[in-house]
């Protein structure tokens, strides 16, 4: 109702309302928590395990000296911690017992987001690393060699050398800038034998570029020297101490000297170092193990030396002889590991695929023996054994280990020396979807049924809401990339993805739920004649490439887009037939305005019709629409960042007309809507807009980072965003961001995820506002956290999802306000108060000469009507219009 100047109203309501309770409820006061969704078979969740898919491929390994307490290192997802958990210690998990693994990247959350610049060396910032050793007087003292994992040098980064932690990996601190590069080697760190107390200060440390290096304040930075070796890649050390003299070996990858790389290394009292060639091996050793002896002289070294097999020495590698009796000959053998506890047990792994592994052998090294069973209990998804790390040997009884398998990157166990393994990975996550906005798929008509397309492993599919999953491409299939998929409207057991390597792929369909599936016309070794459901048969170009895209159109099921990074494919009769577009990248569908014409948006490459001044060198940095399906194309606008830099692509699901672009150097808007509009902030053009994302730099060349990898719009509260990010030479600290007011400002939303990770992929489950976060560190789901016990409330995957951004009640003018009062004062003409489904205890006094409209009912985000808003007071209208909506006053 709207009434005039002077006028007096005082209403009292008539009507009984029965309220009803938000879905959204409104925690934002509570807390917001993210919660792990690891891929758990069923065979793990039978067994009461938490689960942990692993995926992420790890480089070193170790015990501490206390036996309930290991670590290890990945490439892609930096370093976890993992402890042994007796039955009844996981109250989620009762009945669970065996070794835990979380990942400790620093930062220890407070409940607050930190600003890394209060100190800049709390967290693990590398990508990965090499290799990791524990003090051994220490548990909490962990050094690991921290690398991006690239070949060379021509990426390396600041952010990368040796590590340091004193707090078990709360915290950490690059101690010394260095070079690691990737590789399969052995230790880099050694702790001099004669260390006492509660630490080792003596540390000595083998670089790839930097040399042999020591310290004698454990670690402490600027206290390395450089004893020798510099300019030699080492891959392994080991050490033994005589009276005051520290003996090293140091196994490098240099064949020039006699020794064919490996080592001796004397460090006298007073710190001089000689170092001098050793032994006479066939070629570079690997990897290296020692068993100490009282006399140096008498030091037994083996040696993983590629092809050749295993050697041994017995007189401080003077003289290596071989002994590979049992071990399969062509094996590129590059780990080979002995037992803290027994060194007549010995552990070898050759880099490849086929057979069981490792090969163990329980009388030092003269037969060895391939393991009897790699999945002692059927508890994996797909076993098998291609390629390792190191071996973690119990530091008192020598039939306990730990390890790395490929595939699926998995810890495993061994409790009799090597004769069977178990899956000992539960927490280790890593399981990733690309960074691609059609790698998730969520079952419009079952919110129980979901499916991840994975980079490395394929497609995997929920049926119970996250519980478990099952794995859809095995056998040959394992290790296929599936950047993208989707499923057919029209038959949900229908499913289309691409498969192939990181950088190709071939589509491929399943018409039965994932079981079988046929690779479309395409050229490559599975290729066949496909025919659907009724007989059709479908044929195809050579469907290959980069796939960024799939899926079908809203408006007609019979039309399926494909993009891929240099070209797209549309079918008009469901894969029957394509039609191939060289020039466009389709990256995003809008259903339209209504009138059944579906908006297509695509990256490309500039054309005549472009805007000015664009580079046709700069591939994708012009952002085009269609409105015919393919037919046509007008370029929307051009970025002009000076390089290849558009990324992702989303559209407002309300105004087809307001484009979100993530990009290699920021976030941009564009919207053609009238400029009168308020909630059109860039009158279209593009605009960046990055208020609130942090900007880090990493060193290298790329000194500074603001890669948005894929951004997302929450398809049932529209001014909600989410942009996660992304750097090629490094973690960030912050990697996750949220927008409440449509892209204008950025809030870090990272929680209770500490320390440094990378993005690849968001997604909105459009069931129940979800947001499923894809990270290097595996799959999290964003929930509440009601009580405040740092544990996400239960109810289906997530419990009720939280999309307030305030728990203030009123909002105006993108401000929040705790009365309407407070708002109305200041308001100006025009203005739109949003209130609360909720009772509001007040006196309202609207006594200034403007308009305005209060309007109620709303759920917590102000977006959605869920009802009234009830008041329990009076109003007073003495000047100025009031319209009214949705008000009930008691």
């Amino acid at each position: 109702m709207r009434k005039g100047k002077h006028f007096m109203l005082l209403l009292c309501t008539l009507l009984f309302i029965t309220l009803t309770f938000s879905l959204f409820a409104e925690v934002e006061a509570a807390g917001k928590i993210w919660k792990p969704l690891p891929l758990r078979t069923q065979a793990q969740f039978n067994e009461g395990m938490p689960g942990g898919e692993g995926m992420q491929m790890i480089f070193g390994i170790s015990y501490s000296h206390d036996p309930n307490i290991a670590y290890f290192v990945s490439d892609t997802s930096g370093v976890w911690r993992g402890e042994w958990k007796e039955a009844g210690s996981m109250p989620e998990h009762p009945d669970f017992e065996g070794f835990f693994w979380e990942s400790k990247r620093g930062y220890y959350y407070t409940g607050e987001p930190q600003d890394p610049a209060d100190d800049e060396h709390m967290g693990f910032r590398p990508n990965g690393g090499i290799s990791l050793s524990v003090d051994p007087l220490n548990a909490n003292i962990v050094f690991v060699s921290g690398a991006r994992h690239n070949s060379s040098s021509e990426y390396d980064s600041a952010v990368n050398g040796i590590y340091r932690t004193l707090d078990g990996g709360t915290s950490w601190e690059q101690v010394f800038e260095t070079k690691y590069h990737r590789n399969r080697e052995g230790q880099h760190f050694a702790f001099d034998p004669a260390c006492q107390g509660e630490r080792c200060m003596t540390v000595y440390a083998g670089t790839h570029e930097s040399g042999l290096l020591k310290s004698e304040s454990g670690g402490d930075p600027g206290s390395w020297t450089v004893l020798g070796l510099s300019g030699k890649r080492i891959y392994d050390i080991e050490i033994n101490r005589e009276g005051t003299n520290t003996i090293l070996y140091v196994a490098t990858d240099d064949i020039s000297e006699s020794g064919k790389g490996l080592y001796k290394v004397i460090v006298d009292g007073a710190g001089s170092a000689i170092v001098s060639p050793l032994g006479n091996l066939p070629d570079f050793p690997r990897t290296i193990a020692l068993a100490p002896q009282s006399n140096p002289d008498s030091d037994i070294i083996y040696a993983a030396v590629g092809t050749n097999q295993v050697y041994k020495s017995d007189d401080g590698g003077q003289l290596f002889k071989k002994q590979s009796s049992g071990l399969p000959a062509n094996k590129d053998y590059k780990i080979v590991d002995i037992s803290n506890a027994n060194s007549e047990y010995l552990y070898v792994y050759y880099h490849g695929s086929g057979g069981k592994q490792p090969y163990y052998s329980h009388d030092g090294g003269l037969t060895w023996w391939p393991p009897v069973d790699i999945d002692s209990g059927n508890l994996l998804f797909y076993a098998s054994a291609w390629y390792g790390s190191t071996t973690a040997t119990h530091p008192t009884n020598p039939n306990i280990a730990l390890r790395f398998f490929n595939p699926q990157c998995r810890v495993a166990m061994t409790l009799d020396g090597g004769y069977s393994w178990a899956y000992a990975g539960n927490g280790y996550m890593g399981g990733r979807r690309g960074g691609n906005r059609t790698s998730a798929y969520f079952d419009p008509d079952d919110p129980d049924r979901k499916i991840f397309f994975l980079t490395d492993y394929g497609p995997f599919l929920t049926t119970d809401n996250g519980e478990t999953w099952n794995m859809l491409l095995r056998n040959s299939d394992y290790s296929k990339t599936t950047p993208v998929g989707t499923v057919d409207p029209d038959y949900p057991d229908r499913f289309i993805t691409a498969k192939g390597g990181w950088s190709l792929q071939y589509i491929a369909v399943s018409v039965n739920s994932g079981v079988s599936w046929t690779v479309f016309n395409g050229g490559d070794e599975n290729s066949n004649d496909y025919y659907d459901n009724q007989g059709n048969l479908y044929t195809s170009p050579e469907l290959r490439g980069e796939f960024k895209f799939l899926q079908y159109d809203p408006n007609d099921n019979n039309y399926i887009y494909a993009g891929a990074k240099n070209g797209s494919w549309i079918s008009s009769d469901k894969g029957q037939t394509w039609t191939y577009l060289n020039d466009k990248s389709i990256r995003a569908l809008h259903p339209g305005d209504g009138s059944g014409n579906s908006i297509i948006y695509s990256f490309g490459s500039c054309t005549s019709g472009s805007p000015t001044g664009c580079n046709p060198a700069y591939w994708q940095s012009v952002l085009f629409q269609s409105e015919d399906r393919g037919e046509t194309w007008d370029p929307v606008n051009y970025i002009s960042i000076g390089r290849t830099g558009l990324i992702d692509v989303e559209v407002d699901p309300e105004n087809m007309n307001r484009l979100y672009v993530a990009g290699s150097i920021g976030f941009y808007l564009y919207d053609k809507c009238d400029a009168n509009d308020t909630d059109c902030s860039t009158d279209g053009k593009w605009g960046k807009s990055v208020d609130g994302i942090e900007e880090e730099a990493f060193g290298g060349q790329n000194d500074s980072q603001l890669q948005v990898q894929s951004v997302v719009v929450d398809p049932n509260y529209p001014n909600i965003i989410y942009a996660g990010m992304r750097s090629t030479y490094g973690h960030r600290h912050n990697f996750i961001y949220r927008s409440t007011d449509k892209g204008i400002t950025w809030q870090d939303i990272k929680y209770n995820l500490e320390g440094y990770s990378t993005a690849w992929s968001l997604a909105i489950d459009p069931l129940n506002s979800v947001l499923h976060l894809s990270s290097d560190n595996g799959n999290y789901v964003l929930c509440n956290d009601e009580d405040g016990d740092g544990i996400a409330e239960e109810g289906g995957l997530c419990g009720n999802v939280d999309t307030c951004q305030s728990d203030l009640p009123v909002k105006m003018s993108g401000e929040y306000y705790s009365t309407i009062n407070d708002a109305y004062g200041a308001a100006i003409n025009n203005n739109v108060i949003r209130s609360h489904e909720e009772e509001i205890v007040e006196n309202l006094i609207l006594d200034m000469d403007k308009s305005i409209t209060l309007d109620g009912g709303y759920d917590c985000s102000h977006v959605s009507k869920t009802g009234v808003t009830v008041i329990n007071g009076n109003i007073t209208i003495s000047d100025g219009s009031v319209t009214i909506m949705d008000f009930v006053i008691e």
